[in-house]
């Protein structure tokens, strides 16, 4: 059982490189490694040097990451599992250092070159209203969700007096509780937040901004409408795969699942752990195949912008914002409406730190997160 939680923590690493490798596919031609280009040095000799370095030092991490990882096997239980979680920490930090390598090597070339000489600088818009992704697709996280709670309901009444709420890697109970509403269903408040962001992010996937490239219009249009909704449906398959993860503890801890030993105390982590990336791999996957310039240009026609094919006409781009992106990552812009906008590099939304809203935003969701822990010492009390 042990050998299966270490497996769950190579897992992670591996597939939190997996994206990394295919992050750089998914971007747009104008934003390789996050960095604002023409369309016309996007094949640029520093952009390619960028991108091949990026990958070596990718699989480079990638051995001493699972080298380090399977060293700590040899460790004892708890300094294994400490271990470990700081492998998979330096894991993160080692792939945005990697990142921002790439990101600051072209950015240095582009500065140098002033790659935006002669071009007319333009913010573009998509003013057209986008239609909501279907909810329906929320139905198998909440079918999932309201399975557990009923089964909950139905075993209450014959729970113990006294049960325990928290078990070792080995099975081990290590935290017991009395019978009560809050100590039985109190597990189930983390599966009731991520239903909640899961539609929240829902919800604002309509409110985000297009960033339209003024140079392709209408394919990066159609690109990024492709996304978001695969975006969407990626969040509710981790959210479903999460609901069954929460679920199978709940039922763990309620009995139904026999003693808390073997199976169950490796499958829970699996789930939640491949639910949570696994969905996103595919997205990455898919997107990769289908954003290249070429194949985006050929799929669909783009509209010119005005003027910009007329002979000795000022050629347009997109207005160069790498101003905006602190280390390439953070979005920080005063003069912006917008609260969320897509990642630089990346899947998904992040937040403009120089909006009110945002920070309310974490405010909420700094709040929300830490109810479980609150509920759990009211019902200790």
């Amino acid at each position: 059982m042990i050998l299966s939680v270490h497996l769950v923590e190579l897992l992670v690493i591996v597939l939190f490189v997996a994206v990394e490798a295919l992050l750089p596919a998914v971007l747009p031609e104008t934003l390789p490694f996050g960095v604002r280009v023409p369309l016309t040095h996007a094949k640029h000799p520093a952009v390619t040097r960028a991108a091949r370095r990026y990958f070596r030092r990718l699989a480079l991490l990638a051995v001493i990451l699972v080298a380090m990882d399977l060293a700590t096997w040899r460790l004892p239980g708890t300094w294994a599992f400490a271990a470990e979680q700081a492998v998979v920490l330096l894991a993160g930090v080692a792939c945005y250092l990697n990142y921002y390598t790439a990101h600051r090597q072209i950015r240095q070339v582009k500065e140098a070159e002033d790659w935006f000489a002669g071009a007319t600088q333009v913010v573009a818009a998509d003013t057209r209203p986008r239609r909501l992704p279907s909810l329906w697709w929320s139905a198998p996280s909440g079918i999932v969700f309201l399975a557990v709670l009923v089964a909950g309901i139905w075993r209450y009444p014959a729970l113990p007096n006294r049960f325990p709420v928290h078990f070792a890697a080995d099975g081990t109970p290590t935290q017991w509780a009395d019978k009560s509403i809050s100590s039985a269903f109190g597990i189930l408040m983390p599966g009731l937040l991520v239903l909640a962001l899961c539609l929240l992010v829902h919800v604002a996937s309509r409110a985000t901004r297009m960033d339209v490239d003024p140079e392709a219009p209408r394919s990066s249009l159609h690109l990024q409408t492709l996304q978001r909704r695969r975006w969407v449906l990626a969040t509710w398959w981790s959210c479903a795969f999460v609901q069954v993860g929460l679920g199978l503890a709940a039922l763990l801890l309620w009995g139904l699942l026999g003693p808390a030993t073997g199976w169950p105390m490796w499958v829970i982590p699996l789930t939640i752990v491949t639910g949570v990336v696994a969905p996103w791999v595919v997205v990455l996957a898919t997107t990769a195949r289908r954003s290249t310039g070429s194949h985006a240009a050929s799929a669909v026609p783009n509209v010119p912008s005005s003027g910009a094919g007329a002979p000795g006409s000022p050629r347009v781009v997109h207005r160069d914002d790498d101003r905006y992106w602190k280390g390439g990552a953070l979005y920080f812009n005063r003069d912006d409406p917008a609260w969320m906008v897509p990642k630089r590099f990346g899947v998904g939304w992040t937040l403009n730190f120089a909006h009110p809203g945002a920070w309310l935003l974490l405010l909420a969701i700094l709040l929300i997160a830490s109810l479980p822990a609150l509920w759990a010492y009211l019902s200790a009390r």
